[in-house]
């Protein structure tokens, strides 16, 4: 795991990496491609972002791309957690459950197309319902994740 801008994320990022290696294999062969940083240092190349990070404490994505490359990023929502006056172990169990969505791959749902929806093999309601219900399970394995490591949130 890494640090985009080096500030204190540097201790979090230490103590997790500590807590996780050689205790979780997908992290073993992924740590090099994550990255963490706070908002205020990615805000203007993702202005489409703004309204998701916005909403809570952390966002992370799978595929960011930057220079060419692909990595993992954690985006800190540094405005958010300061006006919680989040505790470091809070804010370790933002970013385990930010990681247990990038290392989890929870079962989801197949989603019928719109036009299931059209023909009438399925209701719009019902694929909502559906869709509604993957989001429930992604927040449940990431979740999962921090509890995994003595961490709630």
């Amino acid at each position: 795991m890494n640090i985009l801008f080096p500030d204190k994320l540097n201790q979090i990022k230490n103590e997790l990496h500590n807590l996780l290696s050689g205790h979780c294999i997908k992290y073993d062969e992924v740590n090099e491609t994550i990255f963490l940083t706070y908002w205020k240092h990615v805000r203007e190349q993702n202005p489409q972002l703004e309204a998701i990070v916005n909403a809570g404490f952390a966002y992370s994505i799978s595929n960011y791309r930057h220079n060419n490359n692909y990595f993992r990023l954690i985006i800190i929502n540094e405005v958010n957690c300061d006006r919680a006056e989040l505790t470091n172990d809070e804010f370790k169990a933002i970013v385990l459950h930010e990681l247990g969505h990038l290392l989890n791959n929870p079962p989801q749902i197949i989603i019928p197309s719109i036009l299931d929806v059209v023909q009438g093999i399925i209701t719009k309601a019902e694929r909502d319902q559906i869709i509604e219900q993957n989001k429930i399970n992604k927040e449940i394995y990431a979740d999962s994740y921090a509890k995994k490591y003595g961490y709630e949130n």
